[in-house]
């Protein structure tokens, strides 16, 4: 992979992640995933050399692991959908016309409903009646989760710009021809364009939260915020 790739996945990484302020939250659900797949082998394999080896399951752990494997699938779904941006990232293009304002305080509430929701659902599943990989996703899972609520106190939403990985220098790779976003037919270009506009409002967005924070004492020292713009035009 050329070394441009390379660093237009790194920065594509880094903006998926501010964006919904979820950390780790690709890697909970491949552990999730990765979890059932491991226990399904493994049962498979016990299953095909003994039909009597491996210790017996009961009902309610069988419940337990299914809920929990639910749990997963249902919030990939809603991640998708309160983030359009990683949707596209996972190659989902059902909302590629949508760009959220994701540092508008709307935007963080639904975040912050989101989280609690989710972390609500997974205390409800008991971890000791999972297999040792799906509780290790368990906690992984609600380590993520409740990161996620905390990092909402911390007011990154203003300083949404910098020069490294901020929306304004990463958006323009959307539009690469043969990168994330298909261009190849008329409808994608209109949703592209669709999804301009939303750019357009969180750039507004950005505007009034960074004045908001230059009052509040939360802003990038000078010497970081000059280097945006150079940088901004390197990367176009």
């Amino acid at each position: 992979m050329p070394t441009r790739s390379l660093l237009v996945a790194g920065a594509l990484g880094a903006l998926v992640c501010s964006m919904l302020f979820v950390s780790g939250a690709v890697r909970s659900y491949a552990s999730a995933t990765s979890a059932t797949s491991a226990t399904a082998n493994t049962s498979d394999a016990a299953d095909t050399s003994s039909p009597a080896a491996g210790p017996s399951t009961s009902a309610s752990d069988t419940d337990a692991t299914t809920r929990f494997q639910e749990l997963g699938d249902r919030w990939y779904e809603d991640l998708h959908r309160i983030d359009p941006v990683t949707a596209t990232v996972h190659g989902d293009h059902r909302y590629d016309d949508l760009f959220p304002n994701t540092i508008s305080p709307e935007h963080r509430k639904r975040v912050d409903a989101f989280e609690r929701e989710y972390l609500t659902a997974v205390d409800a599943i008991d971890p000791t009646a999972l297999n040792d990989n799906d509780r290790t996703s368990w906690e992984i899972f609600r380590r993520d989760r409740v990161t996620g609520l905390e990092a909402l106190r911390f007011p990154d939403h203003l300083m949404p710009v910098d020069q490294l990985f901020s929306v304004p220098v990463v958006f323009v790779e959307f539009a690469v021809p043969g990168g994330l976003t298909p261009f190849e037919t008329a409808e994608d270009y209109d949703e592209f364009l669709s999804r301009i506009d939303g750019f357009a409002v969180w750039m507004d967005q950005a505007v009034t939260n960074m004045r908001e924070g230059w009052s509040a004492g939360s802003s990038f020292p000078r010497s970081s915020s000059t280097r945006l713009c150079p940088c901004s035009k390197a990367r176009s």
